[in-house]
């Protein structure tokens, strides 16, 4: 595999892992609380408290007998004090929660819709790139007809823009047509005959397509097509942070399929 094709997947595995992380910004203000601010204030309130009391007891006698007397009562306040702000902390947290649920479908939707917009633009420019590479990679689909504007548009030089012309002849948000496309001119098979993985992109394409053309909500077609239980007709469809990042894996594993197969 060339340079140009190792950079076009190597931009691809970039996206699409990007695009599988999305979804984890919805879950940001919880994890900043969690991670940034609870520290800081027990840091501030507790630790530093208790430091500064055990400093002065280390290096000052006469203190250290005052101190001593009332620690008791100083711990116990920094351990109500702590309780309190655990308890503040998860209210905050359900609060925020409540507010961002809203937002995660979104996400989750658009993480989808760019998924597969990647994936797809991938395999084209793949197909597109080998072919001009190879131009007899494209005998199979010569059998269609060529128009005039085709020629026209390379300066009637198709030498190593032919990969550019046929490409128009194949569907590729038609996973089918991909399909048929790279086993016609590669003999490969872009899944290397895992059923799983092929069932997870076709339920990628058809969730891209529900989510694009019917608002995400789930139609006969659909179900169809993912085996989904019809009863499910009319709802929206359900995402989850784990379906996101299962169908990144398969993007990435059948990116990895096409350049080591062709």
């Amino acid at each position: 595999m060339n340079q140009e094709l190792k950079k076009l997947h190597a931009n691809f595995e970039k996206l699409v892992s990007f695009v599988g992380l999305l979804p984890r910004a919805i879950e940001m203000p919880s994890y900043t609380l969690k991670i940034f601010f609870m520290p800081i204030f027990k840091k501030i309130y507790c630790d530093d408290i208790t430091n500064l009391l055990s400093f002065i007891m280390e290096h000052d006698e006469e203190k250290s007998q005052k101190i001593s007397s009332i620690r008791p009562t100083l711990e116990k306040k920094m351990a109500d004090f702590e309780a309190h702000l655990q308890e503040q902390y998860k209210k905050t947290s359900l609060l925020v929660e409540k507010r961002m649920q809203k937002k995660k479908q979104l996400f989750f939707e658009v993480s989808i819709v760019l998924m597969a917009a990647y994936f797809e633009d991938f395999l084209k420019n793949f197909f597109i790139k080998q072919i001009n590479k190879n131009p007899k990679r494209a005998l199979p689909f010569l059998d269609k007809q060529l128009r005039i504007s085709d020629l026209k548009e390379f300066g009637f030089n198709l030498s190593e823009r032919m990969g550019s012309v046929i490409s128009d002849k194949v569907n590729f948000q038609n996973l089918g047509d991909t399909e048929k496309a790279y086993s016609k001119s590669f003999r490969a098979d872009i899944y290397k005959k895992d059923s799983t993985l092929r069932k997870r992109i076709n339920h990628l394409f058809q969730m891209r397509h529900l989510i694009v053309h019917n608002g995400g909500i789930i139609d006969k077609k659909f179900c169809l097509s993912t085996q989904t239980k019809t009863s499910c007709v009319g709802k929206r469809i359900a995402i989850s942070m784990n379906m996101i990042l299962m169908l990144k894996e398969a993007c990435l594993k059948v990116g990895s399929n096409i350049c080591e197969t062709i």
